[in-house]
């Protein structure tokens, strides 16, 4: 058995947390920290709660040219990329169950249930949600969300080493090989929308509904969290098995949580604890730390328009097969200063357009919403 998570630096304390809940309530299983970065030289592995450390280049990511793979990915695009190619790699080296976890969830409980069910069920998955939402509000903000960034939270996947498992695993590692982007509008976002075909394309696919399980800002309007008689998180009367501090740093989830939960002073506290673990293993030093793979060789900071470019030209990829070097790729962009303005314009009017229609919707002005929705037909095609 084994757990992992994918990380840069950035997320190192968030890391730390969870392979520290790990060690609490599943100490007989080795925990992983998958490192799509180079650690600071002051950080010393052996004194780390990690029972290993897996470098990107480790993972024997099937690809021609591993530094021109790694640099038409943004950040959260490389470290969602590798989760394939790394679950892989565990269950050739003999792993017989295999669970990964985003670094920014943490155990409240064992989740040895997750490895029970892995005996009959070669896949698992949670779903974002297991209830519908009511008003459009929260529809919006839930289900709507859902249908672009995908049904099935990926901070969460479990996987058994037989025939069904490795076929799975394999399946999805070589879709985020080759198409692991942040690109809603052609209908990838990283690792999660291709699960939404796992259950189409693989029968035995099994969807856990259990509330206690990957509990997080998208599903907490309709999850009840409180604490119990001994001061433990319960989720609707059951033990949690783990929540999923997704958006913390960007205040997502304080938002969210505010929002629907304002009134809960049991999840305030238990949001306050969480918070306080994660500034005690570093979060004021790695919060928004740029990774190595952020720069150039000279120490210029990567654009993203810098990355598409590179991804997007055939002929770039073979003139600079080093793209970091700053003598080659980076001199050769300054130079010709590819234009990027029409695509970034399109993509602003886009997002002002679908910005206009929720406000519309939420003053429930349904017909002008109608109307102006059939605009939106008409202007995207026109584009």
């Amino acid at each position: 058995m084994l757990i992992y998570t994918s990380i840069t630096n950035s997320y190192l304390p968030k890391a730390r947390v969870l392979a520290k809940s790990v060690k609490e309530f599943m100490p007989e299983v080795p925990f992983v920290l998958v490192l799509s970065d180079q650690l600071p030289e002051d950080i010393i592995p052996e004194d780390e709660p990690f029972d290993r450390i897996l470098s990107i280049e480790e993972l024997e990511v099937p690809v021609d040219n591993l530094k021109s793979w790694i640099f038409e990915h943004a950040v959260v695009e490389l470290c969602t990329a590798v989760k394939g190619p790394a679950l892989v790699k565990f269950l050739k080296e003999g792993e017989d169950k295999v669970v990964y976890l985003d670094p920014d969830t943490c155990l409240y409980n064992s989740i040895q249930p997750i490895f029970d069910m892995l005996d009959e069920h070669p896949v698992v998955l949670t779903p974002h949600m297991t209830s519908p939402n009511e008003d459009f509000e929260t529809i919006w903000e839930t289900e709507v969300s859902c249908l672009k960034h995908g049904c099935y939270n990926l901070g969460f996947l479990a996987v058994t080493n037989n025939r069904e498992g490795m076929e799975f695993a394999q399946w999805w590692c070589d879709r985020l090989v080759i198409l692991c982007y942040d690109d809603i509008p052609n209908g990838i976002f990283t690792d999660q929308r291709w699960i939404d075909l796992a259950p189409c394309l693989f029968e035995y696919v099994y969807i856990l509904h259990d509330t206690a399980y990957n509990v997080a800002s998208w599903n907490i309007t309709k999850r009840k969290l409180e604490m119990d008689q001994n001061d433990q998180p319960i989720v609707d009367g059951k033990p949690l098995r783990f929540y999923h501090f997704s958006g913390f740093d960007s205040g997502t989830d304080d938002r969210m949580s505010d929002k629907y939960q304002g009134q809960n002073d049991d999840l305030k506290k238990f949001r306050r604890e969480y918070i306080t673990k994660v500034e005690e293993n570093g979060q004021k030093r790695f919060k928004g730390m740029k990774g190595y793979f952020d720069f150039f060789s000279d120490g210029t900071p990567i654009e993203k328009s810098q990355r598409l470019f590179y991804k997007m030209n055939k002929d770039l990829q073979e003139a600079f097969p080093d793209p970091y070097d700053a003598a080659g790729y980076l001199d050769w962009y300054l130079k010709n200063q590819p234009d990027v303005t029409e695509t970034n314009e399109l993509k602003r009017e886009i997002l002002n357009l679908n910005n206009t229609i929720k406000e519309i919707y939420n003053s429930r002005s349904y017909r002008l919403a109608r109307k102006i929705m059939g605009v939106a037909g008409k202007f995207k095609c026109n584009r």
